[in-house]
């Protein structure tokens, strides 16, 4: 992006071109932004629209449907989807039939055997209050409470804590487990050290289930969510910042023998 305009139409132009290419773009929008320029940016890149954009318009076979602060607008369009994808799934299941979007993962419109209910799930710093916003490289705790019914003795149960980007797609997914009568109720946490987080708006999805990876307790669907900052720019794009090092290794020359003569 070479143009110099006090206004910006933008046409899907970050979905084209390779990796260097896009954060190149991205960075020339920063820029922009940073210029108080106004940039209208056309995009089904949900992650792209969260980073760039202070209101956004969501359109629907040519309509209107919502327009506002960016991640209210992002909420209500992933709230329409997953509604609609749930009464898909309530539709199959009905027929008899089990939905490739459901995956080991169960929608809202899948049955729950609710002896163990999640109470209450919070985000939590490295001294253990509660935070709406963390910094990328922080210390992220995800935390939660829950409770068994009165008859239920769990002999294990297992958590699972999954973070998805704006879009819906999963970044990561951990499971956790205790056993023994001291797993009927509590509290338990998920920590990240130093979270890898790049800045954007994340969800988060918790489930508890017992020892059976198909049959789950509990779940609650990206109902949570994580916002994350990065005051010191250190996002190079994608969705994480992967804490590692480039080392460069000098190969010595070998002197090797071919049929009697010598070579390097």
């Amino acid at each position: 992006i070479q143009v110099d305009a006090d206004v910006m139409l933008i046409d899907e132009v970050l979905a084209v071109g390779d990796a260097d290419f896009s954060a190149k773009c991205q960075e020339r929008l920063s820029e922009y932004r940073e210029q108080k320029k106004t940039i209208l940016l056309v995009s089904h890149t949900l992650a792209s629209i969260e980073k760039l954009c202070n209101r956004a318009a969501w359109l629907s076979k040519g309509e209107l449907q919502v327009v506002g602060e960016t991640q209210e607008v992002i909420d209500t369009y992933l709230n329409f989807v997953r509604e609609k994808r749930g009464a898909k799934t309530g539709r199959d299941r009905a027929r008899g039939k089990e939905t490739a979007a459901a995956g080991r993962t169960p929608s809202p419109a899948r049955s729950l055997m609710a002896e163990v209910t999640i109470e209450k799930v919070s985000l939590r710093n490295a001294a253990g209050a509660e935070e709406a916003v963390f910094v990328s490289g922080d210390e992220l705790r995800v935390r939660l409470a829950y409770s068994s019914t009165a008859h239920f003795n769990p002999t294990k149960l297992v958590f699972e804590v999954a973070f998805y980007s704006s879009d819906a797609t999963l970044i990561a997914i951990e499971h956790g487990a205790v056993a023994g009568e001291d797993s009927r109720s509590g509290t338990i946490e998920f920590r990240l050290d130093r979270n890898p987080f790049t800045r954007g708006i994340y969800r988060i999805s918790v489930g508890v289930r017992g020892e059976n990876p198909d049959s789950y307790h509990d779940y609650h669907d990206r109902q949570y969510k994580l916002k994350i900052t990065d005051p010191a720019n250190k996002d190079k794009g994608g969705a994480v910042n992967l804490d590692g090092s480039w080392i460069r290794s000098s190969v010595e020359p070998r002197v090797l023998e071919i049929e009697g003569s010598e070579t390097t």
